[in-house]
């Protein structure tokens, strides 16, 4: 009796997991038929900045500026059992959440759905502690070999990173990040309300907004610290201890990534953050984030798929970059393994 009552709770259990491993589904329209938002009036749907940008670069707007039409949208949110969690207006598509069947058959069945593919959804038992993904490596900072009493900032031991590039030399002529709004897509940033070597950042209302993609909430304080470490050497300003490169500059603060685990899903919330960077104006997109392997290997993306235009993320990076924006986006981490 033990053994049929552990096969049936084993079987409960699996049918579970694979429902909740097909919960997020990708949803392509076919087209922007029927939205109510025009090319003639883009002030109804991009911020001012966002115009400045499109004309002092003289970037027309275009169709993949335009909202998603409502009717579609709403379409696909009255659908039973269906959560819609984030979209793309570039792209033209919808993120959601469904363990259902028929909803999926009803979503397919609509003549404006281009295409419905999965995303994937994580399962994790209550049982098991997630680890996440991004390496924690502790390296002892040793002392700058080079003397900062010449520039405008005291760098501390951050110094011979600003070296690099020297970055001192344009710090010294003003040119430290003032009137530029960064965009950064992160995991989190945990602590960076109280953190001290943010208090300028603080106490001059640089932060412009914040937004977490992965649970739809407004607060990115209390997630995963990578973003914060990201943003420290961007803008930290703690003199004698550490500077970073635009400690002036002003910043959204968008979670698009999970960083208990690997899912499509994390690339669609990339793209959802970089427009809505784009559309508050942002000059500049600054990620620490990748995406080839996912913890479901069936949604892999294959070598000849990694080529810079099959991926939403890449896509997604291609658009923001035609926007205007400048897309800066870290590489190398993997840069000692074979293959």
């Amino acid at each position: 009796m033990k053994i049929v009552s552990a096969i049936i709770a084993l079987l409960l259990v699996c049918s579970f997991c694979t429902r909740a491993q097909d919960s997020r589904y990708l949803v392509e329209f076919r087209d922007k038929k029927g939205t109510a938002f025009t090319l003639a009036n883009p002030s109804a749907y991009l911020s001012a900045k966002a115009i400045t940008r499109r004309t002092v670069q003289q970037i027309p707007i275009d169709s993949t500026d335009l909202p998603i039409s409502s009717a579609y949208f709403d379409s696909i949110r009255l659908v039973p059992n269906v959560t819609i969690i984030n979209k793309s207006n570039w792209l033209n598509q919808v993120a959601i959440k469904t363990t259902s069947q028929a909803a999926l058959t009803k979503i397919n069945s609509f003549a404006f759905v281009k295409s419905v593919n999965t995303l994937g959804a994580k399962f994790i038992p209550a049982a098991v502690k997630p680890v996440e993904k991004f390496e924690r490596i502790e390296k002892r900072v040793q002392s700058p070999s080079l003397k900062s009493l010449a520039n405008i900032y005291n760098y501390g031991a951050s110094l011979n990173q600003i070296h690099i590039h020297n970055g001192e030399y344009l710090h010294n002529l003003q040119f430290n990040g003032r009137d530029m709004v960064i965009a950064v897509l992160d995991a989190g940033f945990s602590g960076y309300k109280t953190n001290k070597a943010f208090d300028s950042l603080r106490l001059q209302n640089r932060i412009l907004g914040e937004f977490d993609f992965v649970k739809n909430e407004i607060s990115v304080n209390e997630d995963d610290a990578h973003g914060t470490y990201c943003l420290s050497i961007l803008t930290a300003n703690r003199s004698g201890l550490l500077v970073g490169s635009a400690p002036n500059a002003s910043f959204y603060l968008y979670r698009t990534e999970d960083s208990f685990s690997e899912y499509p899903i994390e690339e669609q919330n990339w793209v959802a953050g970089a427009e809505r960077a784009d559309s508050a104006g942002a000059d500049m997109i600054s990620s620490s984030l990748g995406y080839s392997d996912f913890d479901n290997p069936a949604l892999n993306h294959s070598y000849l798929q990694r080529n810079g235009n099959f991926s939403v993320v890449t896509r997604g990076a291609d658009l923001a970059a035609r926007k205007g924006m400048i897309v800066m986006n870290s590489a190398g981490n993997s840069g000692a393994e074979a293959g």
